[in-house]
């Protein structure tokens, strides 16, 4: 089987919007792989923090990269304001900060009123708001100028929301998954903000949190990758919208971790609570056949932690801090240990070295080349469940309150 570049043959869908080797356009980057230029590929230490920036209020979304621009949103509760913030990749420095209104609603204890990653392209940056009144997309240009807006209506869900928004070709797309009968997934036009396309699914009384990829088959055109509990696992045609197939009745629960893929793999989990979680592996036939079940895998998945592909592995780092490596292909497991405290960010590879941010605070560098060796862990100084991103030789870091910068300890 062929996992070759996973990474570059799946960002195809971004190259066409103008991305580059040196942006971290989307959560986990590059079609949402997690995997990073080899730039990370030794210890680092708070010698190598280049900067570190408080933020106004709090959040669980990540940082996103385009050249020189990092964007990042949080929210105050107390002020009952949401903001969107672009800050200097060299110094910290604030460029722009915009502005929402907004009231505060029931979620999750440990979800955020800012937990949606931006999405960034040549032409700016696209954020999604939620609240029980109104789903709001929004795109900037990269000087902060509000370019167009599209409300989808109201959203409900008993944890608020986490989905973010993609940039597929010349498309915005966000799933709107919600415990109504209006869930679907939407295209925009990212230049406009035009809908171009929308996919109905079933709606359940469990939100899903994930957000899509793009799956480019080892023969066929891409396809924009969306799952929730309700409709299971679809996938879409970008250019038409059209349905293209959907795995039905493969998940318990409602999905969090995002979907990754193979040459013909299509991975995604699911779960409930702390310690029911579910890894399921499909294979899709030809065009509108039904995909099949290829395995499964429970515990020692994730269920909130999307798990990476990394040449013939799948690499799984679960809520409890077991960091798992199994056979892509089988889903039979290589060797497993205890990686530390609890996740609820999801890990990156640079290299050999998996990096990823505890619930403490705490960036964890491991070698994963030949079972778990661990490598640095640096303090970030408070709370996090957010993912790094990787730009230009530098690390960005998100902590509940703070953005971080992390230099290439190589380079020292």
């Amino acid at each position: 089987m062929r996992y070759g570049m996973i990474a570059a043959g799946l960002g195809m869908a971004l190259v066409a919007a103008g991305a580059g080797a040196e942006n971290w356009p989307r959560f986990r980057g590059p079609n949402g792989t997690g995997i990073a230029p080899a730039e990370f590929t030794s210890a680092v230490t708070a010698r190598d923090v280049a900067w570190k920036v408080a933020l106004p209020g709090v959040g669980h979304s990540s940082p996103v990269v385009w050249g020189e621009h990092v964007y990042v949103t949080s929210a105050d509760d107390g002020a009952a304001k949401r903001y969107v913030i672009c800050l200097s990749a060299a110094d910290g420095k604030v460029l722009w900060k915009r502005d929402y209104s907004f009231g505060s609603y029931h979620k999750h204890k440990l979800n955020s009123y800012a937990s949606a990653t931006p999405a960034a392209d040549d032409l700016g940056v696209y954020v999604v708001w939620t609240t029980p009144q109104d789903y709001s997309l929004l795109a900037f240009d990269h000087e902060g100028k509000e370019r167009w807006k599209k409300s989808l209506g109201s959203f409900r869900s008993q944890h608020g929301s986490g989905s973010s928004p993609i940039v597929v070709n010349d498309l915005v797309v966000v799933n709107d998954d919600q415990e109504k009968s209006a869930s679907a997934t939407y295209a925009f036009d990212r230049a406009t903000g035009q809908q171009r396309w929308m996919v109905g699914h079933q709606s359940s009384g469990k939100a899903a949190m994930a957000t899509p990829c793009v799956w480019k088959p080892a023969s066929g055109p891409e396809q924009v990758i969306v799952p929730t509990f309700g409709g299971g696992i679809q996938s879409v045609d970008p250019r038409s919208g059209k349905l293209l197939w959907e795995a039905t009745g493969v998940f318990f629960s409602r999905p969090v971790g995002s979907p990754v893929t193979t040459d013909d793999l299509v991975i995604c989990v699911n779960g409930e609570g702390a310690v029911q979680r579910e890894l399921v592996a499909v294979r899709p036939g030809a065009s509108g056949e039904k995909p099949k079940l290829v395995y499964k895998i429970k515990s020692l998945g994730p269920h909130v932690p999307t798990p990476l592909v990394s040449g013939e592995r799948l690499i799984l780092l679960n809520e409890a801090g077991q960091l798992t490596c199994v056979e892509a292909e089988t889903g039979k497991t290589t060797w497993s240990e205890k990686l530390g405290s609890g996740f609820y960010g999801s890990p990156i590879v640079s290299g050999d070295l998996l990096w990823a941010i505890d619930r403490e605070g705490r960036l964890n560098g491991v070698n994963i080349a030949d079972g778990m060796k661990p490598v640095c862990k640096l303090d970030l100084g408070e709370s996090s469940q957010t993912t790094p991103a990787v730009a230009d030789g530098r690390m960005f870091l998100r902590t509940v309150s703070h953005l971080i910068c992390v230099k290439n300890g190589q380079a020292r």
